[in-house]
């Protein structure tokens, strides 16, 4: 090298260490603060790893999976301060500014990141793209119903953290950095984003998924999540389905006659009947009760569990009943239990009750039991309106509904409104029996239960009480050192399954004092598994199912795996071959019937949707895919990672067809049509009115329109029915001074053939009480071959303030249908 060039050599060393320093020494203040924001991330992860040791009772260590987490939190930090330090290395005169935005900046999205956190702590999972799915007022009920005082929650995390930042910034600005702690800082922001890329975990890496959410910053893993959900919507709500295999779809879902492509679940409904041979029937209807649990687990509950059962009485029933300790859920939360166990229906786009408004035509096992003179009703001791399962049911057009709001006040948990999701389990079926003795009916009953007391937070009467009795469980059960310890970390949450299993037996008890309990088969289950009790990532849909009746004559426990979808089939075959009951000759269920092979197998083939609404598992036959890694299903569900890409890719293939098909028959309305349903039991909708709004009458107005001489033809129908439903409050009455719902039928002349007058009452025959909002549930079937209707007859509905009371209403909803 010759002179010259040294001398340029020099230079050009000179030039790039004086840029290189002048950029370094415009970043000091922002790598003083990035340090202030990583001393922050590590003292957020700490507090992840207290509540997931003590307020989740994460059972296995988790020092390493926090470490790693802390590690990639500090990464995405300085990613993002890169791009701060790019604009400050450009304008000496706005470094400052610059600095300031990006304090506040960060700021913010670590409090986001913290709340995040705090979410996870409390739920047991991350938050996702399903805040996009809830309304305002559901997210606003959802973290009231499961936290005690969550603004007070709120307001002190937030002085927490804003202390927290104070203080470490106080700190910090009377404590100097080292310049080679800075230096490092610096490297390494610039190398931190092919640090991440190389770094950042991936769920296939991990056994569990609890353990990719422990290390995954939970900030970037909702904003991943949410960006693949609305990409997802753009993709499968496309309606561009000509060059689908539709037969490749049916072949994946059953080995069925299908009849109609426009249709692809409608097939010829050949199911056996697989239960019969276990009971000992005499002609008689059964009345049917389904008790769909929150978060019953077979992870505690039946022979076997791994963390031994904490159900004792369901036990007794699956020794005596039919019993599938194998069961699968088709979702991760409620918002899918129960149109799946009574609907075998797919999971459109955010779940099938998600649609309302908007639903397809369909059958359910409650729709097709009231068409064969079922009385049919739901119990739900909480807010219906969540997850819109009070408007699927009120598709299914039931008889009666009960739900917080119809509740008598001296029903209500008082004391516990806010920090609860409704009534008490105990109390919803001491409810229930009196609603159905007020009821009285004549007709076989098909009720449907949801119970509410185990969902967090865990709030039950008489808690030291229930916690005691766990305590007695847990020593008469023969568990091991660990096995108890797992145990001990769920001690509230056993003990209200404790409570549950006891409230079950009660009922039951009552039941048989007061029904036809020797005709009543009982079917339990539970919706989704609980919380973070899981051994693998399929165990979240694990669930115990039992079919109980005193008609069951060979009790019979099934080690075949069995899913939530097989139920209404299995029911409604079992109800076709054994009474006098009508069904439709082509039936548009998801699934066969329940598998009742004794031994360990899995006959089904579908996907399950994730409580963000993903559905990115799907189970074949013994395999179980989750993302992208494909498990080997053996006996008790475990499961072994496998590596086979054509069997892998086979199965997903199977999986975007399902999404596909999904969107097309949820969306387009081609699940079952209703025009091959037999004549004799169609209803068709001739009035459908409704208001929201807030309508007060005053004390002069006596009559009130709610159907004003609707005329219609007797030829065309056998039966007419009318529904309706509203909220009434009335401030100024007594007992007996309230307005009726008065019905008449009238002939062309005006003179009544039927008037019916209908009082205003709680569902279980008490007054109502001033200034309460009360839920007001009537119908009424009229049998037109009974009385003698001219060609030209007029329906009349109306208000008759025969006392003269001030009153209103409100949430008004009337239907009128005419059955052929």
């Amino acid at each position: 090298m010759n002179a010259n060039n040294e001398i340029i050599f020099s230079f050009a060393i000179i030039r790039n260490f004086m840029t290189y320093s002048k950029i370094f020494f415009r970043q000091l203040a922002l790598l003083k603060l990035e340090s202030v924001f990583i001393c922050i991330l590590f003292i957020l992860r700490i507090i992840e790893l207290v509540g997931l040791k003590f307020i989740i009772g994460i059972e296995y260590s988790i020092y390493f999976l926090i470490f790693r987490g802390f590690l990639m939190d500090v990464l995405y930090l300085l990613a993002l301060s890169l791009f701060f330090m790019l604009l400050n290395s450009y304008s000496d005169k706005f470094s400052q500014t610059f600095t300031r935005i990006y304090k506040v900046f960060v700021i913010s999205i670590i409090f986001l990141y913290f709340l995040n956190i705090l979410y996870f702590i409390f739920t047991g999972t991350p938050l996702d793209q399903s805040i996009f799915i809830h309304s305002f007022s559901d997210i606003s009920m959802a973290i009231s119903k499961s936290l005690n005082h969550p603004l007070l929650l709120f307001m002190f995390s937030l002085i927490i953290f804003i202390s927290l930042i104070y203080s470490l910034l106080w700190l910090f600005k009377r404590v100097e950095i080292s310049f080679l702690l800075k230096k490092i800082i610096f490297w390494i922001s610039i190398a931190s984003p092919l640090a991440i890329v190389v770094a950042k975990p991936q769920q296939v890496n991990f056994s569990r998924e609890i353990e990719y959410q422990i290390v995954e910053n939970k900030l970037v893993d909702f904003l991943h999540s949410s960006y693949d959900y609305w990409i997802n919507n753009l993709i499968y709500s496309k309606n561009e389905f000509d060059n689908l295999d539709i037969k490749a779809f049916q072949n994946d879902i059953g080995n069925w006659e299908f009849v109609d492509n426009d249709f692809p679940l409608l097939h010829i409904d050949n199911e056996q009947d697989v239960i019969g041979k276990y009971f000992q029937t005499d002609g008689v209807k059964p009345n049917y009760v389904f008790i769909i649990c929150e978060s019953l687990s077979r992870a505690f509950s039946g022979e076997d569990s791994y963390f031994g059962s904490f159900t004792p009485f369901l036990d007794s029933l699956e020794k005596n009943g039919l019993y599938w300790e194998n069961c699968l859920s088709s979702t991760e939360r409620t918002f899918g239990a129960i149109p799946a166990i009574i609907g075998s229906l797919p999971y459109a786009k955010t779940g099938f009750a998600g649609m309302a408004g908007d639903y397809p035509k369909h059958l359910t096992l409650m729709s097709l039991m009231k068409r064969n003179g079922y009385f049919t009703s739901y119990f739900h001791g909480g807010p219906l309106g969540f997850d819109n399962l009070y408007d699927f049911i009120k598709f299914q057009q039931p008889n009666f509904i009960y739900n917080e709001s119809t509740a008598n006040p001296i029903a209500d948990n008082a004391d516990n409104k806010d920090v609860s999701w409704g009534m008490y389990d105990d109390e919803l079926f001491r409810q229930s029996i009196k609603t159905m003795l007020v009821q009285n009916t004549k007709k076989p009953r098909f009720d449907l239960f949801l119970t509410l007391t185990t969902h967090e937070p865990f709030n039950i009467p008489d808690r030291k009480y229930w916690e005691a009795q766990f305590d007695k469980r847990l020593e008469f059960l023969n568990l091991n050192s660990q096995q108890k310890q797992l145990a001990k970390a769920q001690k509230l949450r056993l003990s209200s399954f404790m409570y549950l299993d006891n409230s079950i037996r009660q009922f039951m008890l009552d039941y048989k004092k007061n029904f036809d309990f020797k005709h009543t088969i009982f079917v339990i289950t539970g919706d989704h598994r609980m919380g973070t009790i899981t051994r693998n990532d399929l165990e979240k849909y694990h669930v115990p199912l039992i079919i109980y009746s005193p008609m069951i004559v060979k009790p019979q426990k099934f080690k075949a795996v069995a899913s939530h979808l097989a139920i209404a089939p299995t029911i409604n075959s079992f109800m076709k071959h054994n009474y006098e009951y009508k069904s439709p000759d082509t039936v548009s269920w998801f699934s066969h019937s329940l598998d009742t092979y004794p031994k360990f197998r899995n006959t089904f083939s579908f996907p399950t949707m994730r409580n963000s609404r993903e559905i990115e598992e799907y189970i074949y036959q013994n395999y179980y895919l989750y993302k992208d890694k494909l498990f080997k299903i053996e006996e008790n569900l475990d499961i072994k990672q496998i590596v086979n890409d054509n069997l892998k890719n086979l199965i997903v293939s199977k999986m975007k067809r399902y999404m596909k098909y999904n969107y097309y028959m949820c969306y387009n309305d081609r699940i079952f049509p209703y025009n091959i349903l037999p004549q004799n039991i169609i209803n068709q909708l001739l009035i459908n009115n409704s208001w929201k709004e807030l309508l007060k009458v005053n004390s002069e107005k006596e009559y009130t329109s709610i159907c004003d001489k609707y005329a219609f033809e007797k030829s065309k129908y056998k039966n007419i029915m009318f529904q309706m439903e509203f909220d009434f409050m009335s401030r100024k009455h007594s007992g007996d001074s309230l307005p009726l719902v008065v019905m008449t039928l009238e002939n062309k002349a005006g003179e009544n053939i039927i008037w019916k007058a209908f009082n205003l009452t709680n569902i279980d025959g008490s007054n109502i009480v001033k200034t309460k909002n009360v839920h007001i549930n009537i119908e009424y079937n009229i049998d037109l071959n009974r009385y003698k209707i001219e060609d030209k007859t007029y329906l009349k509905v109306y208000y008759w303030n025969n006392k003269k009371v001030e009153y209103q209403v409100e949430n008004f909803n009337f239907k009128l249908f005419g059955i052929k």
